[in-house]
């Protein structure tokens, strides 16, 4: 039987309309799960190819979310020419996909820039205190670098500041924020319905310390670091990050 111009307004009809619904449709948390799983299986297979066959994996530009990320970022490098460590006010500038911070070292002046690909044009910023970026993991910023980071600034936090000079709580109440960004974004290197930071995201140095220090590396503990310093935040009158 021959359709009718009619039968076939009527499938295309109906064809948009369950497309339309599927769009619609809300998400599967498991699916997610699943497809995420999947994701990181196949990434672990590909790198264990590149290791076996001595290749050297595709080059792949690191985008930075946000500007606070590129300023936070920028932070964990000291002056090359004094090695301070305080973080000068920067000027975003630049086009397209490429952006830099540009500006001077506080102490001895020196020109400091660093260039940024950007997964938006110009790159933008988090509302969200704490927040680098998205939900998804950071591609410029290791995990090694953030429990390097946590390392230092955690012996600063005092969990009375009553009893410190106002110097020490201040630096206090600063740690207890740099720490807080710290575990939120580390956090985020954690697929959902895992434990641990799988290998498919560590380098192997960073592979390495988590059999030293295994627990550093997973979701009970950074999740449980978090709260404590979130509680924290809240008696001392600390600005936490929002969670």
């Amino acid at each position: 039987m021959t359709d009718t111009p009619d039968d076939a307004a009527e499938r295309t009809k109906q064809l948009a309309k369950k497309l339309l619904e599927a769009l619609d449709a809300p998400t599967d948390p498991e699916k997610e799960a699943r497809l995420a799983e999947k994701e990181a299986r196949d990434k672990e297979a590909l790198e264990k190819y590149y290791r076996e066959t001595n290749q050297p994996p595709p080059a792949k530009a690191q985008r930075a979310r946000s500007v606070e990320e590129m300023r936070f970022a920028m932070s964990l490098e000291p002056c090359p020419a004094c090695q301070t460590a305080r973080v000068p006010d920067y000027a975003l500038v630049g086009q397209g996909d490429r952006w830099s911070l540009t500006g001077s070292c506080v102490r001895c002046q020196q020109p400091r820039s660093r260039e940024f690909v950007t997964v938006a044009s110009p790159p933008p910023s988090v509302s969200v205190r704490g927040q680098l970026g998205g939900d998804s993991p950071s591609e410029i910023l290791r995990p090694g670098q953030l429990l390097a980071e946590l390392d230092r600034v955690t012996p600063q936090v005092r969990v009375d500041p009553a009893q410190v000079s106002d110097i020490e709580r201040q630096a206090s109440a600063g740690a207890i924020e740099r720490a807080l960004t710290c575990l939120t974004e580390l956090l985020k290197f954690i697929p959902p319905r895992t434990q641990l930071i799988p290998d498919t995201r560590l380098t192997p140095d960073e592979r390495d310390d988590r059999k030293a220090r295994r627990e550093r590396y997973s979701r009970d503990w950074l999740t449980s670091e978090r709260d404590r310093l979130l509680a924290l935040a809240t008696q001392t009158g600390a600005r936490a990050v929002q969670r």
